[in-house]
């Protein structure tokens, strides 16, 4: 049976976003409380963008794309690890992180139109 036209046009695909970013904090295993600077190389082996280290909390906070979070919590230093906030990024042209080069901008990159007027109207 075919799919009805208005169910057709109703689709929207998804935003041209380059990654999913997820905060993490990171809490090592208790073998790697003398080991930061090894621990920190396999954290960033993993994908992780490291933002701030704790030596004597063996704490570590950072943020990486949400496809990688598996394999940072299968690293043999890390005990745990807490997710924070996702959200979606679009980096600018020229970044290498740059996945959707020359796509443009999405509606959400771009100011509302000057005929836009909230509110209600007021003589």
């Amino acid at each position: 049976m075919p799919v009805p036209k208005y169910r057709q046009l109703s689709y929207n695909g998804p935003m041209p976003r380059d990654a999913e970013v997820c905060d993490v904090t990171v809490i090592l295993k208790k073998e790697y409380e003398d080991k930061l600077p090894e621990a920190l190389e396999k954290l960033k082996k993993a994908g992780l963008e490291v933002r701030s280290a704790d030596d004597d909390n063996s704490v570590v906070e950072g943020s990486l794309e949400t496809c990688n979070v598996h394999a940072l919590e299968k690293c043999d230093c890390v005990q745990y690890v807490r997710k924070g906030m996702t959200y979606n990024t679009e980096y600018p042209a020229g970044d290498p992180r740059d996945k959707n080069q020359g796509m443009g901008s999405t509606p959400d990159d771009e100011p509302p139109p000057e005929s836009r007027r909230l509110g209600k109207r007021y003589p």
